[in-house]
């Protein structure tokens, strides 16, 4: 049946076909994830790697208990992401203050 799993823990990842160990409540589910959308990696699942968090979306399969996976987001990516873009932000708020110390002649700050 449908099955969604908020905050599970990567403890394994496989290939052929790509698939994770998502541990939660200390139950540990296969997640097949080879034709999931990867969010917000855009669609790599080889970004998924054990340590992360996950949130996902798929379908259990009665018969083995695998989870066949549509949506995968991966929460530590994301915090990548919004890292990166804090930094991005930071360098070009400090160019924008050097260009601004530079007409009042004044020493430009390091990075």
């Amino acid at each position: 049946g449908r099955t969604i799993i908020l905050g599970g823990m990567v403890t394994a990842v496989s290939d052929n076909p790509r698939t994770l160990t998502v541990e939660i409540w200390k139950k540990q589910f296969t997640v097949n994830i080879n034709d999931a959308k990867v969010t917000p990696s855009g669609n790599n699942v080889q970004a998924v790697a054990v340590g992360h968090k996950v949130n996902l979306r798929g379908t259990m399969n009665a018969d083995n208990g695998v989870v066949k996976a549509d949506v995968v987001h991966d929460t530590n990516l994301q915090d990548q992401l919004s890292a990166d873009k804090i930094k991005e932000r930071i360098a070009e708020l400090l160019q924008r203050i050097n260009e601004l110390r530079a007409k009042l002649n004044l020493a430009p700050i390091s990075a």
